[in-house]
């Protein structure tokens, strides 16, 4: 619950949920981005079917649990959360990522090959043989630093390759919403 939330959040709400529990930064886990309606000028108007997701093992649930209707200071926005529900994954052939992070040594330019052939090695070495359709380029605040990405679809996935990406991601910053995948 809240009115606005800033468009790039990831960050600082990562940040909010640390300061909140602070053994999390040990811990396996992902953080989805909240949910809202785009304003086109930097801000996401939450609703009542706003979301806050966040990817755990089944055993790290009651970890999350005191999250349950906190307000958290996400940079200039104040929000409530509500109270937790769970549900399990399942194996969908179409996925989604708004942003896959790779670090590369020239981080800030990274173009589209780069950037693909970075996410090859990844998906060679998870065992994935669906190609990945690319989207636009986009960034996350990180502090001072802008780190660039790009946004993933899968079509047509195997049932197993599915789980692979649901559960482990590509690239890094999954705990800032990086290459965590949806249907």
């Amino acid at each position: 619950m809240g009115d606005r939330i800033s468009s790039d959040h990831n960050y600082r709400l990562y940040s909010a949920l640390i300061e909140q529990i602070p053994n999390l930064k040990e811990l396996d886990w992902q953080l989805g981005t909240i949910t809202g309606v785009p304003d086109n000028k930097g801000w996401i108007k939450l609703g009542r079917k706003s979301t806050l997701s966040i990817r755990c093992m089944v055993n790290l649930i009651p970890v999350f649990g005191i999250l349950d209707n906190q307000i958290l200071r996400i940079g200039q926005s104040l929000i409530q959360l509500g109270e937790m529900q769970g549900s399990t994954l399942s194996c969908v052939p179409n996925l989604s990522t708004r942003i896959a992070t790779i670090r590369i040594q020239n981080d800030f330019r990274v173009d589209p090959f780069e950037f693909g052939v970075a996410i090859g090695k990844q998906l060679a070495n998870k065992g994935i043989k669906c190609i990945p359709i690319l989207g636009d380029r986009c960034t996350l605040k990180i502090k001072d630093c802008v780190v660039v990405g790009y946004g993933l679809h899968f079509e047509k996935l195997e049932p197993l390759e599915s789980m692979i990406l649901q559960t482990q991601g590509l690239g890094g910053r999954r705990r800032m919403g990086c290459g965590v995948f949806y249907a």
